[in-house]
């Protein structure tokens, strides 16, 4: 298993950021990661990969760097997942602005767009109790991720924010994703809901390579 390193993450940050606008930058990425690794679902990377790219997807040199930037992402998963499973260290990946705020938006669109994925598995929070911790933190995650594309859309309503948000979302978003990651491991069985991939299949990513040759080997790097 690969695992990230700071110089790899700093790659992945700048090929993502050279991309057009519908691929995910770093933030971003590690919020829709996040989003899938907490879901009462499991998603296989055949289904969430093309909306890490959006769009016509990303633009590789050529293979090798594709393979490479495959890799670095299933590295970045694995890691989420290291921070996961520990609960007094766990920081998202959220960047901070000039002035000692937070740009916990593009996390929180990440988010967003994984729950739309699977949004049937979500709504069965909504029949917890009112108590529920684990559905009061999924609610405050969906709330953010609505204000985060509602300013996206209209960068004035930023203004409009109460600006203790910027610096208290990180320790917001940490504590409800640990809920909903405890909440995970006590009352789901992840099972993947796609049929797996065969080996000779066409790559889910649109390489038009055999998965065999492509993001399979990204995943064992």
């Amino acid at each position: 298993m690969r695992k990230l390193t700071d110089e790899g993450l700093a790659r992945l940050d700048h090929f993502l950021a050279c991309q057009e606008d519908e691929v995910m930058m770093a933030s971003e990425l590690d919020g829709f990661l996040t989003g899938l690794l907490v879901c009462p679902e499991m998603i296989l990377p055949s289904e969430w990969l093309p909306v890490v790219w959006g769009g016509d997807g990303p633009v590789f040199e050529d293979q090798t760097e594709a393979n490479e930037i495959l890799g670095l992402i299933m590295a970045l998963y694995n890691d989420i997942t290291s921070r996961l499973d520990d609960p007094d260290t766990y920081e998202p990946l959220i960047e901070e602005d000039i002035d000692g705020t937070f740009l916990w938006e593009f996390w929180a669109e990440g988010f967003g767009k994984a729950i739309a994925l699977r949004p049937r598995a979500w709504s069965t929070f909504k029949d917890r109790p009112e108590d529920d911790q684990a559905a009061d933190a999924f609610g405050m995650l969906v709330a953010l991720a609505t204000i985060a594309r509602a300013t996206d859309e209209d960068p004035d309503l930023y203004d409009e924010l109460d600006e203790q948000v910027s610096y208290e979302a990180p320790q917001m978003i940490a504590t409800c994703v640990m809920e909903l990651h405890q909440d995970r491991l006590s009352n789901h069985q992840l099972k993947p809901q796609t049929e797996k991939v065969g080996r000779n299949d066409p790559c889910p990513c649109g390489s038009g390579k055999k998965y065999k040759k492509c993001c399979l080997q990204a995943q064992k790097l």
